[in-house]
């Protein structure tokens, strides 16, 4: 989205975990060619299938990854636990300055290697317990062949932020 009305102009800038080649990305780039855009992904070769459009970054090393963009997405991380769940939360929450968008399979979705699912009220007492709102009621999303449900968060403005984030 465009931030005009906050006197910044520029498009919100994505960081994206286990990005892939960055289809993401590239998405919105195409839409808008000055939307800045982090992809990183844990697979030792993404740079060089993604064109080193993707960066490689390993989450299980539990250390938050150093960028700060508007909005931090894990579309299908959260859930097949490879990283672990704090590792990934962490990532998430000290690298944005607006919010985060992930995907969360629901608890009774069957499907092998989704060992972490977790029911709606669970995800959302996760995340309102770092200070984020639910931006609108998650929705049903199709992610590798399975129907799972999309989270946008919003902080809320009245706490702290990560250092170095500009004003609202």
């Amino acid at each position: 989205r465009d931030r005009s009305e906050s006197g910044r102009g520029a498009p919100d800038s994505i960081m994206e975990l286990e990005a892939g080649v960055g289809q993401l990305g590239r998405s919105l780039q195409a839409l808008d060619a000055g939307r800045v855009y982090v992809g990183l992904d844990g697979r030792g070769n993404a740079p060089s299938f993604s064109r080193e459009y993707v960066a490689w970054y390993d989450l299980s090393r539990g250390v938050a990854p150093e960028v700060l963009v508007d909005w931090s997405v894990a579309l299908g991380v959260l859930d097949d636990g490879e990283y672990g769940e704090a590792a990934v939360l962490a990532a998430l929450h000290t690298t944005n300055c607006r919010g985060v968008a992930i995907t969360w399979t629901p608890v009774g979705t069957l499907r092998p290697g989704q060992p972490n699912n977790r029911d709606p009220d669970t995800v959302l007492h996760l995340f309102e317990a770092l200070g984020y709102k639910l931006r609108a009621p998650p929705v049903d999303v199709i992610h590798n062949s399975l129907v799972t449900l999309l989270y946008i968060l919003e902080r809320d403005p009245a706490l702290p932020r990560p250092v170095n984030c500009p004003a609202l």
